[in-house]
């Protein structure tokens, strides 16, 4: 089994890195994504998985500030490497703010 293939719904997952996958000879990957992916790894920040579509795969949403001020919504599935599951705080504890 996959990792991705673990995540379930409300888990929270942070890119780490340049996934594997996307080196292998012949893998298209659009620009699009592999830009979106250099900003999320340099973000620093969790995303939650929001869904699994109907083949399991977990989806994440989130935005990113547009050169003209504006807001750019991106949804990506998780099924390749370079991502970290982030731990949920314990209840009571205090929240992490060193970001």
């Amino acid at each position: 089994m996959e990792a991705w293939q673990g995540l379930r719904v409300g888990d929270r997952v942070r890119p780490v890195g340049w996934p594997a996958e996307w080196d292998r000879p012949g893998y298209h990957l659009p620009a699009e994504t592999a830009e979106l992916w250099r900003v999320l790894v340099a973000r620093r920040r969790p995303l939650r998985i929001y869904e699994l579509d109907d083949r399991g795969a977990p989806w994440v949403r989130c935005r990113i500030r547009a050169a003209g001020g504006g807001w750019e919504h991106h949804f990506l599935a998780i099924t390749h490497g370079g991502w970290a599951r982030v731990a949920e705080a314990e209840p009571g504890a205090a929240p992490d703010t060193a970001r």
